[in-house]
């Protein structure tokens, strides 16, 4: 039955993403939804990559997806191999292969040959990869924090030798001195563009 087109633009992201990874496991280009999906599309079960020149957009190309961080957090556990990722996520496995396969072309990942070469593989962090240490706590913080609340946490970081809970991240100095968010500030860095620049001048003039 053909979903009214009324009723379309009203379908919850999370449904969308579903649906845009199960076409795309299947090799299927749809329209639906809104959003067309071309059989590279890079992540899968995003419509279209970010272009502006941003870390966080950037970040978002590779990450921003339902399943690539919950990879990063079995792999950060110990997961080594295909079963164990496909067990403990409950990712489909046609899903998760297209995922270990684009975390290997993005650099996050690994993957060497075990037994029989070609057949049976395992999948291990790169420096890139590990790189994402700090996000993750922030992430496991934020959601006990805002999504659980105190006393309700499904999961504690806490240190492994002393049993310390992990403390909250903050901004800090190359001293380690610790400060709030309205004390950033937010800059052209060495790679920004013409447009870039222009916007950051705008913003500096309007706050004058």
């Amino acid at each position: 039955m053909e979903m009214p087109d009324r009723l379309k633009c009203r379908v919850g992201m999370t449904s969308m993403h579903l649906v845009q990874e199960q076409l795309r496991a299947s090799g299927t280009v749809s329209s639906d939804f809104g959003c067309k999906i071309l059989p590279n599309a890079h992540p899968v079960g995003m419509s279209r990559s970010h272009v502006q020149p941003c870390p966080i957009a950037a970040s978002l190309n590779q990450l921003g997806d339902m399943w690539t961080l919950l990879i990063v957090r079995e792999a950060l556990n110990g997961a080594t191999r295909f079963s164990h990722f496909q067990r403990n996520t409950g990712i489909a496995k046609t899903l998760l292969s297209d995922r270990l396969d684009q975390m290997v072309r993005d650099g996050l990942l690994e993957r060497h040959d075990i037994g029989q070469r070609g057949v049976r593989h395992e999948y291990r962090l790169t420096k890139k990869g590990r790189g994402l240490v700090p996000v993750m706590v922030a992430i496991s913080q934020w959601g006990n924090a805002w999504l659980y609340g105190e006393g309700k946490e499904p999961v504690a970081l806490v240190h492994r030798h002393t049993g310390d809970p992990i403390a909250p991240l903050r901004p800090a100095n190359a001293d380690g001195q610790t400060f709030e968010w309205r004390n950033v500030q937010m800059v052209p860095g060495p790679g920004a563009d013409d447009a870039l620049l222009a916007r950051f001048a705008s913003s500096r003039s309007t706050k004058e």
